[in-house]
């Protein structure tokens, strides 16, 4: 019963990623990678595998989801054994990584082609500074994680490197933020209401339910306008059309004239509403 009431509770792991289990294993193999890529004779080869190892190793180590962090696992324990072939002599996986690492495929490949596109005067393109992916770029945005464009593989032109930027205008604090707390502003809505708004000052709820409110009585003003126009204009037809069968049949346009003009003026009112005074 003592032991049962005082036992040591063994510690839970809420985070997957931080089991010392699963730690042991990731680490094993990012060391085995790191020292693998190192034991590589042409240095831009080295480099390559080395920067990003560490990127992918450092997106990954914050996900939770075991499905997908055995994937990760799979994905380098693939390329531990393509790098144990190629500082095998085996001429498939050298040409591989090669290929990689000089741009002739993958990732490099494709930003070599961008910049070849790339005709900005005013604007350095990303990827010189920084060759990682965006969800990286935006999970890790410090400049000491980014990835440089490798100039060994390809020359840049000397007018994407020579650029002259906007320079920024300091315009300091707007004319609304030096005036006063309680300045007074004239706000029109998208119905055309006018109302005036004071600053430091929550509008109060009236305003907005009249707002609303008009603004749903002009909708629905609109709309019939719209409905009466169509019958006008199908009614004028009408008339010309019996017109010229000899029947007389006319009066009708002028009263759906007349509601088009009511609707009309009040659609008109809500426009030109003032709510308050100067």
């Amino acid at each position: 019963m003592f032991f049962q009431t005082f036992r040591v509770k063994k510690k839970v792991f809420k985070i997957y990623s931080q089991d010392p289990n699963h730690r042991k294993i990731v680490l094993g193999i990012y060391r085995d990678l790191l020292r693998k890529s190192a034991k590589f004779q042409d240095n831009v080869i080295s480099t390559f595998l080395k920067n990003w190892i560490r990127e992918r190793f450092r997106f990954n180590s914050t996900f939770n989801n075991k499905a997908v962090l055995q994937s990760a696992i799979n994905l380098a324990l693939k390329t531990q054994i393509s790098l144990r072939n190629a500082l095998s002599s085996s001429q498939k996986d050298l040409v591989f990584i090669s290929d990689l690492a000089y741009g002739r495929q993958g990732r490099l490949k494709y930003i070599i082609d961008r910049i070849k596109t790339y005709n900005n005067p005013r604007k350095l393109c990303r990827f010189i500074k920084d060759t990682r992916p965006a969800d990286s770029i935006q999970k890790y945005p410090q400049s000491y994680y980014a990835i440089p464009f490798d100039q060994r593989i390809f020359q840049i032109p000397e007018q994407l490197l020579n650029v002259s930027p906007r320079p920024k205008l300091h315009l300091g604090r707007s004319l609304d933020a030096k005036g006063s707390p309680f300045r007074k502003f004239l706000v029109t809505s998208s119905s055309g209401i006018k109302f005036y708004r004071y600053k430091g000052i929550t509008q109060p709820h009236w305003i907005s339910t009249l707002i609303k409110n008009l603004s749903l009585q002009k909708a629905l003003y609109t709309e019939k306008m719209q409905y009466y126009q169509d019958a006008y204009f199908h009614m004028k037809q009408e008339e010309k059309f019996l017109e010229k069968l000899g029947v007389s049949d006319t009066g009708y346009c002028e009263s759906i004239k007349s509601t088009i003009d009511i609707y009309s003026k009040r659609i008109n009112h809500i426009s030109n509403y003032s709510i308050g005074k100067k």
